[in-house]
């Protein structure tokens, strides 16, 4: 196996450079059957962007739990801006909350992306997706949020009117020439506990490589790979892309290279639970979209009352349910 060889600047296995857990994860190794199929990439964490300025100007603390999170809230009114707002149209950022969210009430992430009955509908999945109904209901959504894009939606925040939203390290990137409030500068951390006392859990995003099945040269594709994964590499990708490779230690490797702001995001993995969605594989030919139905079908409707949380849990379920079916007969 090609990650069982040896890196090319290091005296290990190349897969003792990768960052743990990435490769037994279901992205990369997606049939359980051991065999990689797809190489890591970047990795970055994703959570909510804020305006640290503007936090450390008011004096404002980090909201830890949804309490604090909702106490926030109240004071963002009094200052003029809204608690939150996300990219309305595209609701499957919302994932950047919700499983974390879940996590940190108590709800068994394994069994959801295994599309186990009931992982969807029980007392920790209710707590979560509560208080992110809550966001709308008590009044802390940016006004026009669902209508609006992710680069609207993201200007927006950047412009002072709300002070989160879900996003990633490529958000610095990619809005970039984006007007913004005074002094401002890019802030993440990881969502909100749900339960007091809960560990916060925070969502990676992770892209990869792969060499085509009737690739001309395969062993020097392999011999490239194994070259990105170099110290050399990974500062040369920090310094042309600012971003970070997928191996240990990475972040610090980069810290001459990267913007501050993009090396602060990092942090965030060092006081959070990483959250990779290891979801079951699907049947070639399934009629099931996960995204859409746990967010498309739903986010928008309950942020705007026309649809109850329970409504919400029992949409997945049914799907859950269905994806099981096919699994089964696929067998």
């Amino acid at each position: 196996m090609f990650f069982n060889g040896k890196a090319i600047d290091k005296n290990v296995p190349l897969k003792e450079v990768i960052v743990p857990g990435l490769l037994k994860s279901v992205k990369f190794t997606p049939y359980g059957n051991g065999k990689i199929y797809l190489a890591p990439f970047n990795i970055g964490p994703m959570g909510l962007v804020y305006n640290k300025n503007l936090f450390d100007k008011k004096g404002w603390a980090i909201p830890k739990t949804c309490d604090d999170f909702f106490a926030l809230g109240e004071v963002a009114k009094k200052d003029g801006r809204a608690l939150f707002t996300y990219q309305g149209i595209y609701a499957g950022y919302m994932e950047i909350i919700l499983f974390p969210m879940i996590a940190s009430a108590g709800g068994n992430l394994d069994k959801i992306f295994n599309y186990e009955k009931g992982s969807f509908k029980n007392a920790a999945v209710k707590n979560a997706l509560t208080a992110i109904a809550d966001i709308s209901k008590k009044g802390y959504l940016m006004k026009g949020t669902v209508a609006l894009n992710h680069t609207q939606s993201q200007g927006d925040m950047m412009m002072g009117k709300a002070l989160f939203i879900p996003n990633g390290a490529w958000m610095e990137g990619e809005m970039k020439d984006a007007p913004r409030e005074d002094g401002f500068s890019f802030g993440l951390i990881a969502p909100p506990a749900v339960k007091a006392g809960s560990k916060p859990y925070v969502a990676v995003s992770y892209e990869q490589f792969s060499i085509p099945a009737k690739a001309k040269n395969p062993e020097l594709a392999k011999e490239f790979l194994r070259f990105l994964y170099t110290d050399e590499s990974v500062k040369l990708f920090g310094e042309k892309a600012n971003g970070v490779m997928a191996v240990k230690g990475g972040r610090d490797l980069v810290k001459p290279y990267i913007s501050e702001s993009n090396y602060n995001f990092y942090s965030v993995f060092d006081y959070s639970v990483p959250v990779i969605q290891n979801w079951k594989l699907l049947p070639q030919g399934s009629k099931i979209n996960v995204g859409r139905e746990i967010f498309d079908k739903c986010v928008t409707a309950v942020m705007n009352g026309d649809m109850t949380v329970d409504q919400w849990m029992d949409n997945v379920e049914k799907a859950f349910a269905q994806a099981r079916d096919e699994i089964s007969k696929a067998k």
